[in-house]
Formats: structure tokens, sequence, C-alpha cells
């Protein structure tokens, strides 16, 4: 009988010793599929396969990234005075969905409020390249964040314009 006991508690500690081993050790996620955008400075992006909502600092890129997707379904934020022009203007009978972008990440100097950006907890965040300091703070903070140059007519057009293109599900975005 003692015997069988001790084989009884022995073969449970084992067991115990088996899950216990099997909790210390995390599983490996599953690499998430992401694509890579070269935006207007030539920074290679790392993106989401599926970018789902984008806040938008520069005050006219969240109407620019409407005109480019087709849909403002996924700009989650943009500056206040691009949020103040849209209320006055035919994109809002256009884009009612924008009316829910938030504001309160960005500040009028467009300085960024990182708490309030990551209460949207964006997908990418398009900002102007001389925000140097906020692309340093996002990039630790691992926010895909897509810069774009103040610069030429031919800036805007082709270069900015192709980077948010390919930044939106469309497969179809124009290439600079």
């Amino acid at each position: 009988m003692t015997h069988r006991f001790s084989l009884g508690v022995l073969a449970a500690l084992m067991l115990l010793c088996a899950v216990l081993a099997g909790c210390g050790q995390e599983q490996a996620a599953a690499p998430q599929k992401e694509r890579v955008v070269t935006d207007t400075t030539g920074r290679e992006v790392h993106l989401p396969e599926e970018v789902k909502s984008i806040a938008v600092v520069p005050i006219p890129w969240a109407s620019v990234a409407f005109a480019v997707d087709g849909s403002a379904d996924r700009i989650a934020g943009m500056h206040p005075s691009a949020k103040a022009s849209y209320e006055k203007s035919m994109l809002k009978v256009l884009a009612p969905e924008m009316a829910n972008a938030a504001t309160d990440f960005v500040g009028q100097d467009f300085s960024i409020n990182m708490e309030e950006l990551g209460k949207l907890n964006p997908s990418a965040i398009i900002v102007w390249n001389y925000q140097e300091d906020e692309i340093a703070q996002l990039e630790k903070l691992k926010v895909p964040t897509i810069a774009l140059k103040y610069g030429t007519l031919e800036d805007v057009q082709h270069r900015a314009s192709a980077s948010l293109g390919r930044c939106s599900a469309r497969r179809n975005a124009p290439r600079s």
C-alpha cells in the first residue's frame, strides 16, 4: 500500500512539474503580415497589412486621405483646423463619417499629445517631415509614421499622394 501511495504521489508531482514547466514558456505569436511603404523622405515605413485607422497631423491631408482612399472610414484623427474646415465644407456631406475623427491628439502648432494618440491606437500616423522629435518618439512607441515633405506641387501630386495611396487598402494606388 505504501509503495502504491508513493508511486501515486510521484506521478502527481511529475504531472505538476510538467504543467508548471509549460507555464513559463511563451508561445511565439504568429508573425503579423505587413507591407513596406517609402514615405516622401525616403524612409521605409512598416505598416500592418490592413491599415484600420490613420491619424493625420498635416492640415490639408485628412481631405486628401479621403480623396485617395475613397472613404473616411479609417480617419481616426485629424488636425483641429482641418476639422473646423470640414465642418463648413461640402466634405461634411461627402464624408459624414469624418465627423467622428478626434482632434485632441494634435495641437494647433502640430505638436502631438502621445497619450491622446495612444487612446486612438491608429494603425499609422501621417506627420510633416520636419517633426523629427515626434517621429523619433512615435518610432519608439512603434507607431508606423509616414512623414510628408512640405515642398513643391510635384511632391504633393506624386510622392505624397502615392505614399498615402499605398497606405490605404487600395491596390491601384499611384506609384511615384
